[in-house]
C-alpha cells in the first residue's frame, strides 16, 4: 500500500474503511468533487486524482480549488504538469491551474522560497527540497505546451495567409475576365450599324442598277413600236 515514490502524498494515519476507490467513485457519481478528490489525495492514487481532476465541472474548479487543503498542492500540482504533458484538455488544465494559483498564491510562493532554501541545504548537509521538483515540472509542462500552441498558431497563419492571397488573386482573375467579356461586348456593338449601312448602300446600288435595266428595256421597246410602225405604213 505504501507508495515508493517519497513525494506521494499517502498518509496511512489518515486511512478509513470509508477511504476505498469505491466511495471514491460514489463521490463522483453524486456531485461531491472536494470529497472524491481529498479521497484519492489520502489514498495517494494518482490514477484515481486524475480521473477525479478531469472530472470537476469547468464552473466548478475555482471552487473545489479553493477548497483543497494546501496540505494536498503539490500531488495536485504534480498531476496537473503530467496531463499537461498528455491530455488534450489544455485550456480546462490551464483554468485548473489558475485556479490554484489565485487559492494558494501565498503558499506557493512560500514553497518556492522553501525549495530554493532546501536546495542549498542539500548541496551542503543534505536537506530535503520542498517542491522544487514539482514546481519545475509544472514550468516545463508548461513551456512544452506553449511551444505547441505556438507552432500550431504559426501554422495555422500561415495557411490563413494562402487562403487569403488565393481569394484575391481568384477574384482579379474573374475581374479581369469580367471586363475582356465588355470589351467584346461592345465591339460586336460597333460592327452592327455598320453592316446595315452597306446592306442600305447595297439596296441603293441594286435599285440604281433596276432603273438602268428598266431605262433599257423601254428604249427596246420604243425601237420595236417604231419599226412597227413604219411597216404599218408601207
Amino acid at each position: 500500500m505504501y507508495a515508493l515514490d517519497s513525494g506521494a502524498a499517502f498518509d496511512p494515519t489518515d486511512l478509513s474503511e470509508s477511504l476505498t476507490p469505491a466511495s471514491f467513485r460514489s463521490a463522483l457519481a453524486g456531485g461531491a468533487f472536494v470529497r472524491a478528490l481529498l479521497i484519492a489525495l489520502r489514498l495517494g492514487d494518482e490514477s484515481l486524482l486524475r480521473h477525479g481532476v478531469l472530472s470537476v465541472p469547468l464552473e466548478q474548479v475555482s471552487t473545489v480549488a479553493r477548497a483543497l487543503p494546501g496540505l494536498y498542492l503539490e500531488p495536485v500540482l504534480r498531476v496537473l504538469a503530467s496531463l499537461l504533458g498528455d491530455s488534450p484538455h489544455l485550456e480546462f488544465l490551464l483554468r485548473w491551474l489558475q485556479a490554484v494559483a489565485v487559492a494558494h498564491g501565498p503558499a506557493l510562493q512560500q514553497a518556492g522560497a522553501a525549495g530554493a532554501a532546501g536546495a542549498a541545504a542539500a548541496a551542503v548537509g543534505g536537506g530535503a527540497r520542498v517542491g522544487a521538483p514539482v514546481l519545475r515540472a509544472l514550468q516545463q509542462a508548461l513551456a512544452r505546451a506553449h511551444s505547441d500552441v505556438a507552432a500550431a498558431a504559426e501554422g495555422n497563419l500561415y495557411t490563413l495567409e494562402y487562403i487569403v492571397a488565393a481569394s484575391k488573386a481568384q477574384s482579379e482573375a474573374r475581374a479581369r475576365a469580367a471586363e475582356a467579356d465588355a470589351e467584346d461586348g461592345g465591339a460586336a456593338e460597333g460592327e452592327g450599324p455598320g453592316a446595315g449601312g452597306g446592306g442600305a448602300n447595297g439596296g441603293a446600288q441594286r435599285q440604281r442598277g433596276g432603273g438602268k435595266a428598266g431605262g433599257k428595256a423601254g428604249g427596246k421597246r420604243r425601237v420595236q413600236r417604231g419599226a412597227g410602225d413604219d411597216g404599218a405604213d408601207g
